[in-house]
């Protein structure tokens, strides 16, 4: 597995996917060896949630263009990732996370001659509300093509991204698969049978609804289709 975000590098979504996913695959019985960059200060190699995890340090110096750093963080990424086939190898399946890793998940793919997975978490045409108004975006874009191309199998969360997904890249409905993210609702019961009233009249009065949104304030978290 490719992931640009990994405990304790969480920025978004993508890391809080990748983190509560890798333990539902050690479960369900497979071995798991992720590879990601070390973007803060952790330990190079550990044994987490009963899969390997690899952080492997990105290039240094000053990196201002994303698409840039991407491209040149997949490219220690896949040296990596290649040393790593010789001693923890040979694996049977690679799985990257949005194009952040798509070029090293795709010379992989090639290079080992097994089957790529990815999933989409996130578009740029998304993030750009159906726009890609420079240069950076447009190569974002392609990236992102190459990797659903590239793929055996693309995972998206939701029937919304599904869509998007078969929408900007043609990717074929067998090609894709909706697989929504689990949720440990026993995490949410540490305030069960607690009376919330106070707090809840901080917001609004008993007799008056309250409605609640979680997430980042951006266009395609869609608080503007909730306000609506």
């Amino acid at each position: 597995m490719l992931s640009w975000e990994y405990p304790p590098h969480i920025v978004g979504g993508l890391g809080k996917h990748a983190t509560e996913i890798v333990p539902s695959l050690v479960k369900a019985g497979l071995e798991v060896h992720l590879v990601t960059p070390r973007w803060v200060e952790a330990k190079s190699r550990e044994s987490a949630a009963g899969a390997e995890i690899y952080r492997v340090r990105p290039p240094s110096g000053q990196l201002t263009d994303y698409y840039d750093t991407a491209w040149k963080a997949n490219l220690i990424l896949e040296e990596y990732a290649r040393r790593l086939w010789k001693s923890a190898g040979p694996f049977s399946l690679i799985h990257a996370h949005d194009w952040l890793v798509g070029f090293a998940a795709c010379n992989l793919k090639r290079h080992w001659a097994i089957p790529l997975v990815s999933t989409i978490h996130a578009t740029e045409m998304g993030r750009a509300g159906e726009e890609l108004r420079n240069q950076m975006q447009k190569s974002i874009h392609d990236a992102e093509w190459w990797l659903t191309y590239e793929s055996a199998r693309v995972i998206c969360a939701s029937q919304f991204m599904a869509q998007e997904v078969r929408k900007h890249f043609l990717v074929s409905e067998e090609k894709l698969r909706v697989i929504p993210n689990g949720v440990h609702g026993e995490r949410f019961q540490a305030l069960s049978g607690e009376d919330l009233v106070q707090f809840r009249l901080r917001f609004a009065e008993l007799s008056q609804p309250l409605v609640l949104f979680v997430g980042r304030l951006v266009h395609e978290k869609g608080a503007q289709i909730l306000v609506e």
